[in-house]
C-alpha cells in the first residue's frame, strides 16, 4: 500500500511538471505569434505609403480592393450577416481606409513642402516661369498690359540665375524692371508717332483724313445745310 501511494504521488508530480512545461511552451509560442503578427501588420501600411510617395495608384487601388474583399468575407461568415449591415469586424476596413486618407494627406503636404523648398533653392525657375506665363497670356490677349511684366519676369529670372539675390531684392528688381520697360516703351512709341508720315498718322482716323479736302456738293444747300459724298458714303454739311 505504501509503495502504491508513493508511485501515485510520483505520477501526479510528473503530470504537473509536464502540464506546466506544456503551458510554458504554449505561452511562449503564443507570445512569438503575437510578436510576428504585430510586425506583419504595419507592412501593408508601409507598402501603401511607398505607393503614395511614388504615385502608384494601381497599388493603392489593389490594397483597398483587397481590404473590401476581406471585409465581405467576414460579413458572409458572420452569424448576424443577414440582419446587420455593417458588422463590427468591418472596423479594420474602416481603419485601413482612414489610414490611407491620412497617408495621402501627409504625402500631399510633403509634395507641397518639396515644391516650396525647390522654389527657394532655385528662384530663377520661378521668375522664368512667371515671365513665360505672362508673355503667353499677353499673346492670347494682345492688350499690351502684361508684356512689360512678362519681360521683367524673364530678365529677373536671368539676373537671379547669374547673381545670388535674396527675395527682397528679387521683388524690388521685378517691380523696377516692370516700370522701366513700360516707360521705355511709351518713350519709343511717342518718338515713333512724331517721326511717322502724315498719311500714316491719320490711319484709321477717317474724320482727320477729310480735313483740308475740297469736295463737291450733291445738291444745293438749303438753309445752310446739305450733303457731300466722300467715297461710298454721304456726309452732312453745315455752313451756318
Amino acid at each position: 500500500m505504501r509503495q502504491a501511494e508513493i508511485l501515485k504521488a510520483e505520477g501526479e508530480k510528473q503530470s504537473q511538471i509536464l502540464k506546466a512545461e506544456g503551458e510554458r511552451q504554449s505561452a511562449f509560442l503564443q507570445a512569438e505569434a503575437r510578436e510576428r503578427s504585430a510586425e506583419a501588420k504595419p507592412a501593408p501600411l508601409r507598402m501603401v505609403s511607398s505607393a503614395i510617395a511614388s504615385g502608384d495608384i494601381q497599388a493603392i487601388n489593389y490594397f483597398v480592393a483587397q481590404k473590401y474583399t476581406d471585409a465581405l468575407q467576414q460579413i458572409g461568415a458572420a452569424n448576424n450577416s443577414k440582419v446587420v449591415l455593417m458588422p463590427l469586424d468591418a472596423s479594420s476596413l474602416m481603419g485601413s481606409i482612414a489610414g490611407i486618407s491620412e497617408l495621402i494627406k501627409e504625402g500631399a503636404g510633403d509634395r507641397k513642402k518639396i515644391m516650396i523648398d525647390m522654389i527657394f533653392a532655385h528662384p530663377h525657375l520661378f521668375w522664368l516661369s512667371l515671365g513665360g506665363l505672362l508673355l503667353a497670356a499677353e499673346m492670347l490677349g494682345g492688350s499690351g498690359y502684361l508684356l512689360w511684366s512678362g519681360v521683367a519676369g524673364v530678365v529677373t529670372g536671368a539676373l537671379t540665375w547669374l547673381l545670388p539675390l535674396n527675395w527682397e531684392w528679387q521683388g524690388t528688381l521685378f517691380a523696377v524692371l516692370t516700370l522701366l520697360a513700360a516707360w521705355l516703351w511709351s518713350k519709343w512709341l511717342r518718338k515713333r508717332v512724331k517721326t511717322q508720315r502724315p498719311a500714316d498718322a491719320q490711319l484709321n482716323q477717317r474724320g482727320q483724313q477729310l480735313v483740308g479736302r475740297r469736295l463737291t456738293l450733291d445738291a444745293p444747300l438749303v438753309n445752310g445745310r446739305g450733303h457731300v459724298r466722300v467715297g461710298d458714303s454721304s456726309w452732312p454739311v453745315d455752313c451756318r
